[in-house]
């Protein structure tokens, strides 16, 4: 299932007043923090350098030597040209903050400045920024100064939580009014993923290097000079085809339209990846459906689950979206 890297700690007000004085006392008097967090799910704060640079103030990964691979990989990416978000140089990987149970620790990156991502407008600009992510990181994925970047983890058979989730997933397809057969092909696909689809993918030998796990509109935001991923930190050892499945099934998430990309839309997204990115494998283009099931399943029933509160499935985009990815078959989008 995927999750959000943890934060050391929440960072209660006292915390914010003492991340205003690590940056006060490591970049000068002037020096500040908005309170106000930017995202209610996470504490995400916008700040000022001493010198008045605007910045962004992350939860760093738990793990140091982690985030600090993170560090280098983003490092690498800016290096190639590829329109990415690195730390700001001058301040150490992570920041340690005191907090109320102990040092907390943060990470603290440019603010970029431009627009957002429209979507269906912007889907090859979106597919291009994953290829060109990708063809940066795939000489990387032995790069020892990214050792400790952390490695994808296949899942292993739970029935306790592959239960849960057929429960889970026939509560949203009663919630939306739509026929039991959408409840029970979900619950025959949970069921039989494990034996299926899981280890076909799993042992097809893919290739594998550093991706974001997280490319999608509401992450990228375009400058001057581009489009810039902001948010690597689900980045990960994974395989890229998993990257490419992610983007193609929540590239719209949280960010405005009401359905999934159609088969035309798609096609936009998946030439511009093309164009630029390496070149697929037979394995992969064999394991393609595959990997959209893989990723549906896994992250998808998050997203249908746990990852939506009331108030979101009350926002018409956001439930036309969610019912759509609910009602997906295969077939949609040829690779």
């Amino acid at each position: 299932m995927p999750s959000d890297p943890a934060p050391s700690s929440d960072p209660a007000p006292s915390s914010v007043a003492a991340l205003g004085s690590v940056l006060r006392e490591r970049t000068g008097p002037d020096a500040d923090v908005d309170p106000a967090p930017l995202h209610d799910s996470s504490p995400v704060h916008a700040a000022r350098l001493g010198d008045g640079t605007r910045v962004v103030v992350k939860p760093a990964l738990d793990d140091g030597p982690g985030q600090r691979a993170l560090t280098a990989w983003a490092r690498a990416l800016v290096a190639a040209g590829v329109g990415a978000l690195a730390p700001v140089d001058g301040l150490p990987v992570p920041l340690a903050v005191p907090g109320p149970d102990g040092v907390e620790h943060r990470v603290v990156y440019p603010f970029v400045d431009g627009r957002p991502v429209h979507l269906p407008a912007d889907l090859a600009l979106l597919g291009d920024l994953l290829g060109r992510l990708h063809a940066a990181s795939a000489p990387l994925a032995d790069d020892p100064a990214l050792a400790d970047l952390p490695r994808f983890a296949w899942p292993e058979h739970d029935a306790a939580s592959v239960a849960e989730d057929v429960d889970a997933i026939a509560g949203v397809v009663a919630r939306l009014g739509l026929p039991d057969e959408v409840a029970a092909r979900w619950a025959d696909e949970l069921e039989g993923f494990w034996d299926a689809q899981l280890p076909r993918v799993r042992d097809a030998a893919l290739p594998a290097w550093p991706v974001a796990l997280d490319v999608r509109a509401v992450n990228v935001v375009v400058g001057d000079d581009g489009p810039v991923m902001v948010d690597l930190e689900n980045g990960e050892v994974a395989p890229r085809l998993l990257d490419l499945a992610y983007t193609a099934l929540f590239a719209g998430h949280e960010a405005g339209p009401a359905a999934l990309p159609d088969a035309r839309e798609w096609a936009v997204l998946r030439d511009a990846y093309l164009a630029v990115a390496p070149p697929l494998t037979p394995a992969e283009r064999a394991r393609w459906e595959d990997a959209l099931v893989y990723m549906r399943l896994e992250w998808g029933t998050w997203m249908l689950t746990e990852g939506t509160d009331d108030a979101e499935w009350a926002d018409p985009a956001r439930r036309g979206y969610l019912t759509d990815l609910l009602l997906l078959e295969p077939g949609r989008w040829a690779l």
